[in-house]
C-alpha cells in the first residue's frame, strides 16, 4: 500500500492532530434515505477501535485504514482541501461501494 501525504496536508496534521500526528482514514455515509451518499472521509486522531483498522507509517504520521476499505491502484493521496476560508484534509483512492 502505498500512502501519499502532501506537505500541506502534513502540516496541518502536525499541527491539528491532538493525538500524536495520526489520521484515520474510513468512508462514511452522509445524509439519509433515499439521498445517502458514502463518503471516502479523513479524520484527526486514531480510532477507538484499532482492531478494526491497519496502522501504516509516512514519514512521522500515523495512519490508521479501515480493513476491508478498497483502494484504486493500491495507493491513497492525502491532501488539503481550502475554500475560501475553511480548510479540511480528504483523500483520494478509496472505491465506494455502490
Amino acid at each position: 500500500m502505498n500512502i501519499i501525504i502532501n506537505d500541506k496536508a502534513a502540516d496541518f496534521i502536525r499541527k491539528q492532530s491532538k493525538d500524536n500526528n495520526s489520521v484515520t482514514l474510513l468512508i462514511t455515509t452522509s445524509g439519509g434515505g433515499w439521498c445517502a451518499a458514502q463518503v471516502p472521509t479523513v479524520q484527526l486522531g486514531k480510532p477507538t477501535n484499532l482492531e478494526n483498522f491497519h496502522i501504516y507509517k509516512v514519514d512521522d504520521i500515523t495512519v490508521y485504514l479501515r480493513k476491508n476499505t478498497k483502494v484504486k491502484n493500491n495507493e491513497l493521496h492525502v491532501f488539503l482541501r481550502k475554500f475560501l476560508w475553511i480548510k479540511e484534509l480528504a483523500v483520494e483512492g478509496m472505491q465506494i461501494n455502490f
